[in-house]
């Protein structure tokens, strides 16, 4: 004799039992679908905010008005002879170069040894080409915010 529990019924649990172990589950492909979704947003991502900035560069253009502040800004034209952090050294340089109007100015720290300042870059030019033979130098900018003071 079979023993009933209340409530229980021993065939539905028993087909129940059965049941279960010839039912297949269901796959779940959402966790990989997440993955893949994620996955090529963060390529894409990748590729636009740091991969294409890098290889598509371009210098920013300076536009006509900021060359126009800047152009206001210069001075003059100068022939370089040397720059030097030891003043002592700037100022015996300046004497052995043997070359009349030469100065020394102060300029970032620094102790830069210019000739003449002339309005134009060419009579620059010209007056680096009729330096003496063995006297090397260069036209630099001389601009009103670096030329600070004027040492001699």
């Amino acid at each position: 004799m079979h023993r009933r529990r209340r409530g229980v019924n021993y065939r539905k649990a028993a087909k129940r039992r059965a049941h279960r172990s010839v039912r297949r589950e269901k796959l779940n492909f959402t966790p990989v679908i997440v993955m893949l979704c994620l996955s090529v947003g963060c390529g894409y991502a990748a590729a636009k905010y740091v991969v294409e900035p890098v290889v598509n560069y371009e210098p920013p253009q300076v536009k006509e008005t900021e060359m126009a502040e800047t152009n206001e800004d210069i001075r003059g034209y100068a022939v370089q002879f040397g720059c030097y952090s030891d003043e002592s050294a700037a100022k015996n340089t300046a004497e052995s170069i043997g070359t009349s109007g030469i100065q020394v100015i102060l300029q970032d720290d620094m102790y830069k040894i210019i000739g003449e300042i002339y309005d134009s870059k060419n009579e620059a030019k010209k007056a680096l080409e009729s330096l003496p033979e063995g006297v090397k130098g260069f036209v630099t900018t001389i601009r009103g915010k670096e030329y600070d003071t004027i040492i001699n």
